[in-house]
């Protein structure tokens, strides 16, 4: 199964998420849930790190399947913040969606930090 975990300060703004494990949907190279969730995790880094220039803390461990995004050192810049919430909303509410799908391989939540 794979485990989404998002991030959120007190102010309920997304400042991160951490993904973690293979989805078990099928075999490696045919699993689709996992190459679902492994596309939109890119898509997010990218737009995070390479649209918008955004310094976040990234983590990636090949052997446990885990990725780790924290944007809480970038600063306290209102838009900023803004911005790198709306974005890992929009990975959410994605995970959510595949999640409903996909019941048995996929468990999304949030976290206060």
């Amino acid at each position: 199964m794979t485990s989404v975990v998002f991030l959120k300060d007190r102010s309920s703004c997304f400042v991160g998420f951490t993904m973690k494990g293979h989805s078990g949907y099928a075999d490696e190279g045919d699993d689709i849930v996992c190459a679902g969730l492994s596309s939109c995790c890119e898509m997010v880094l990218s737009q995070l790190i390479d649209c918008f220039g955004y310094d976040v803390d990234v983590t990636i461990d090949q052997k446990t399947a885990a990725v780790g995004c924290d944007s809480r050192r970038c600063g306290t810049v209102k838009e900023s913040r803004e911005t790198i919430s709306k974005i890992i909303d929009g990975f959410y509410r994605t995970v959510s969606d595949i999640e409903k799908q996909y019941p048995r391989f996929v468990k999304c939540s949030i976290t206060e930090v």
